[in-house]
């Protein structure tokens, strides 16, 4: 399991997110550049939640996320992006269908994604929903949304992401440290360890 949070604040967008993964009943951190999950990819940062190979399907393109200096938006990431990551999902069979909400195709995973300045949340029915102040995907995510609602105009994006990703590992054990916290501003990564 996974928890990536996003705060926008004065403009500008800071992320955090666990490094945990399980596979069954087994737990690894995910320490690695190549296997954080939040990561650079083109012009935009992809925070993601979910089965990791459909979520390889869209971080390794960054062609995709290349704005060449305009903002991300909405229509862009609905135009450019999920079809492309459509198609190779349905190839790869890796998407799945429910019956209980009329067989609509749906991915294995979440993301956000931000160009630092706005946050958009790409859902696993592929729902694309722009976010004003914040997003969280993963588990115990609706918990986090409701403390999210809550908070202090005065409070400090990287104490309040900290915040939440410790009080989700004491909630959830596919939540756990080491953190990864991310200023889209400084293009700054930081590693808290507990």
């Amino acid at each position: 399991m996974s928890l990536i949070i996003a705060i926008k604040k004065d403009g500008v967008v800071y992320l955090g997110a666990d490094t945990r993964t399980t596979i069954g009943d087994r737990i690894y951190p995910t320490l690695t550049p190549d296997n954080l999950k939040i990561k650079r990819v083109g012009s935009c940062f992809i925070g993601s939640a979910g089965v990791v190979s459909s979520i390889q399907l869209m971080t390794g393109h960054p062609e995709w996320f290349e704005l060449n200096g305009e903002p991300l938006t909405k229509r862009f990431i609905v135009q450019n992006i999920i079809p492309k990551y459509y198609d190779l999902a349905k190839n790869a069979n890796k998407l799945e269908t429910d019956e209980k909400y009329g067989n609509s195709p749906k991915s294995e995973c979440a993301f956000i994604v931000t160009d630092g300045k706005r946050i958009f949340e790409i859902d696993d029915d592929f729902e694309v929903c722009e976010q004003s102040e914040y997003a969280v995907i993963g588990c115990v995510n609706f918990m986090m949304q409701y403390v999210l609602r809550d908070l202090p105009s005065d409070s400090v994006p990287r104490e309040t992401i900290l915040k939440l990703l410790r009080m989700a590992s004491h909630r959830h054990s596919g939540v756990g440290a080491p953190y990864v916290l991310i200023d889209t501003k400084e293009n700054k990564l930081e590693m808290v360890e507990e």
